[in-house]
């Protein structure tokens, strides 16, 4: 399987241009790397069919045959999983779904595991959105989520790119754990998400790439992580004049 991880380190390619430019692209810097049109090739077109052709086309056709043969993934004769698609449902639509990918249980809703497919900038002044997938009840959930109770700098803000792209590498490709607390106007799920047991809101805080918002108590974890970064005055915290709480 393609390990979609790495492919923020790929090597590219270029081998012919006709209107557009085509080439290869390669997993790590070396070309002796994995090619990812062999690792996730599905139809490919006969020589004769165009005028030129990749340099790896011959390699290409044989992982194709070799996916028919063992019958691997469209070749399986398996219907595709469904997706259901509430990325830019309305509040309405999401509120009605929520029972079906989240369960209340004991005054909370349930942990469930989840999917980072991407992480999108929005022109809204408080949340960025993230797309989850969600494999509930034999369907694969597609939602917006935004994590709660924090807030990062935005628009032209400082440090607002750099938040953002912090957010990014912590998040895209990676297995989370998802913590839902509530539902906001805009059809976002709204909470928690942990990456190898570790909140991702922490990173930000402790980057001073993001403070808590005032009101609820929250973790001793996440109050650490921001005192941290208020008493090294970084990034939004350079100007900032409030006291350090010790909480050991």
């Amino acid at each position: 399987m393609l390990d979609v991880k790495a492919l923020d380190r790929v090597h590219v390619q270029l081998e012919y241009s006709r209107k557009s430019r085509y080439g290869s692209v390669f997993l790590g810097s070396a070309l002796d790397s994995g090619n990812v049109s062999e690792l996730v090739v599905d139809t490919v077109l006969g020589r004769n069919d165009i005028e030129v052709t990749s340099n790896y086309y011959d390699a290409c056709c044989t992982v194709e045959s070799s996916a028919i043969l063992n019958k691997k993934a469209m070749h399986s004769g398996v219907d595709p999983p469904v997706i259901i698609d509430l990325s830019n449902a309305t509040w309405k639509e999401v509120g009605k779904a929520c029972d079906n990918i989240f369960v209340w249980a004991f005054d909370e809703y349930e942990k469930v595991e989840g999917f980072v497919e991407s992480v999108i900038r929005t022109n809204s002044d408080t949340k960025d959105k993230i797309i989850l997938l969600i494999q509930r009840n034999k369907k694969t959930w597609k939602i917006a989520f935004s994590l709660y109770h924090i807030a990062c700098p935005r628009g032209e803000e400082p440090y607002a790119d750099e938040a953002f792209e912090l957010l990014r590498q912590t998040l895209v490709h990676k297995r989370v754990e998802v913590l839902l607390e509530t539902i906001d106007s805009d059809g976002y799920f709204m909470g928690a998400l942990l990456e190898s047991n570790t909140h991702v809101e922490i990173p930000l805080l402790k980057a001073g790439l993001a403070k808590l918002e005032p009101g609820p108590s929250y973790h001793v974890e996440f109050c650490r992580a921001q005192d941290s970064a208020i008493t090294k005055k970084l990034k939004i915290w350079e100007n900032n004049v409030e006291p350090y709480r010790n909480y050991n």
